[in-house]
């Protein structure tokens, strides 16, 4: 099993301030959050198998416009990651929670 986080946080952290799982309320804007909601084995007929991610990334913003301009930059810096990962951005989708706007990215990392 691989520690995806330690992956994809420097290219988070590249966009802006990242954490794992949860921020802090007195977190300033923008920022990430990211997690592994699932982690699984993909086994094959000879017995060699990967492992495969299904990642949540969401950016939160107090500004609409700065949540969306980050989120294609945190797409674009995770697709960097092809090169060493299969990685697949397998939908966005945005919100407006306690007062900041977010959009959420659901990824799927074999690897």
């Amino acid at each position: 099993m691989v520690n995806i986080g330690a992956l994809i946080y420097p290219k988070l952290q590249s966009v802006c301030s990242t954490y794992p799982l949860v921020a802090e309320n007195t977190t300033k804007f923008p920022f990430i959050i990211y997690r592994t909601t699932q982690g699984r084995p993909e086994n094959t007929k000879d017995g060699i198998y990967d492992w495969i991610y299904n990642i949540q990334v969401n950016v939160v913003s107090d500004k609409y416009d700065t949540v969306c301009d980050l989120c294609s930059d945190v797409v674009d810096k995770l697709l960097e990651l092809e090169e060493v990962l299969d990685i697949n951005i397998e939908s966005i989708s945005e919100d407006y929670i306690e007062n900041a706007y977010v959009k959420e990215i659901q990824i799927i990392i074999k690897k």
